[in-house]
């Protein structure tokens, strides 16, 4: 008779007790699963500046190794034309201005340089004598 007295909506303690333990446990989930995302998202971000910091020390590097490579070109082109100019007979132009005092002679010993530095060999007998004076 005393089941008959009690309703079938009307909740006991223990069901109280229960569903308060579930949803103090729905909470900590919810709660874990925001910090996972939130760690996800920084650790992200974090791994995006590091690649993008990457890239720019890569780019540095290179933009290094082109500079170097451009000035030691730019030298031997102009040694190029030193040489060039020196066997069409050009030697009027004021190329004279590397060596202190700016003489014939020292015209001479700079194109003596130039092809030793290009052709690894020398090419004029008249350079060679002053290298060697």
């Amino acid at each position: 008779m005393a089941r008959d007295l009690h309703p079938a909506g009307v909740i006991s303690d223990g069901d109280t007790v229960e569903k308060a333990s579930l949803e103090r446990q729905i909470w900590k989930q919810a709660a874990t699963q925001r910090q996972i995302a939130w760690e996800h998202q920084y650790t992200s971000n974090h791994l995006h500046e590091i690649k993008e910091e990457r890239q720019r020390q890569q780019r540095r590097k290179l933009l290094t190794k082109q500079e170097v490579v451009m000035k030691e070109n730019a030298g031997t082109v102009e040694l190029q034309e030193q040489s060039n100019n020196y066997h069409n007979g050009n030697t009027g132009y004021d190329d004279t201005r590397i060596w202190p005092g700016g003489t014939v002679e020292g015209l001479k010993l700079s194109h003596h340089f130039a092809e030793r530095i290009i052709c690894g060999k020398i090419q004029n007998p008249e350079a060679e004598e002053l290298v060697q004076t």
